[in-house]
């Protein structure tokens, strides 16, 4: 079987258990190439971790929840998406601030490679939260008595794993020995 079947060449493509098809500059195509494209920035950042980090093995997570996410938004039935995983993120993140310096400024990207792509991914995902919630917006419009919109365990996700992916990014340069560089609003 070929990878390539032709069916998108004039800018159309079928959302999964449709018989329709649409834009590939439709809002629920859009809100699933921006999540696809973290869980790749995701797997550049684990890339830099080594194979038996703690902290890849939860990067390996959350790419699981995203395809997971991804699956229930391609799709008009079946999977749901639940709020424990939203709790999971929070005890992630709870876990790691504990055990670095209070942070009360603004930081600038960078430091080891993995803290550096981590930040790139989290700039990347709040892109796809925009297209989610745009999304949501869009399938939210009333249509008789039901409100089709998206998920809210998944708004609550999406809204939390930026917080996530910071504070990974500070974790891996924490962990390198690499302090904040910390944005002082100094003008010269």
């Amino acid at each position: 079987m070929s990878i390539y079947t032709r069916r998108g060449d004039r800018g159309t493509t079928r959302i999964y258990g449709s018989k329709t098809r649409v834009s590939k500059t439709d809002r629920r195509v859009i809100a699933l190439g921006a999540i696809d494209e973290l869980n790749a920035q995701l797997g550049a950042a684990s890339s830099f971790l080594s194979d038996n980090s703690e902290l890849r093995k939860k990067v390996r997570n959350i790419q699981e929840d995203l395809f997971a996410i991804n699956s229930e938004l391609a799709t008009a039935e079946g999977f749901k998406f639940r709020k424990n995983s939203t709790t999971k993120l929070e005890k992630m993140i709870d876990f790691y601030w504990k055990k670095m310096p209070p942070l009360a400024n603004f930081i600038f990207p960078g430091g080891t490679s993995a803290g550096a792509q981590f930040q790139v991914a989290r700039t990347v995902w709040r892109r796809a939260e925009r297209a989610v919630i745009r999304l949501d917006q869009e399938l939210g419009l009333p249509r008789g008595a039901v409100r089709r919109g998206v998920n809210k365990n998944i708004l609550s996700y999406i809204n939390r794993l930026s917080d996530c992916l910071h504070t990974f990014s500070r974790w891996a340069n924490y962990e390198a020995g690499i302090a904040d560089d910390i944005w002082r609003n100094v003008r010269n």
